[in-house]
């Protein structure tokens, strides 16, 4: 194979490696927003309905309910 070919398939690597880096930071920064987004609900809802301190005694049974509705 000639360097010219090698070139080539470094070129194609690097734009993949690179496109590959800008959505992996685009997970996590979705991962980051919904962890926080569901934080806030979970606080929220049990410091303005008390009722639900019952139900929700747990974050872990918070996050099957709220699965369950969402999907």
């Amino acid at each position: 194979m000639s360097l010219k070919h090698y070139g080539g398939i470094m070129q194609w690597a690097g734009r993949r490696f690179w496109e590959s880096r800008q959505f992996y930071s685009a997970y996590i920064a979705l991962f980051v927003a919904i962890t926080n987004w569901i934080t806030i609900q979970y606080r929220e809802l049990l410091e303005n309905v008390p009722v639900l301190n019952v139900v929700f005694s747990n974050f872990w049974v918070f996050m099957i309910a709220g699965t369950i509705v969402f999907t």
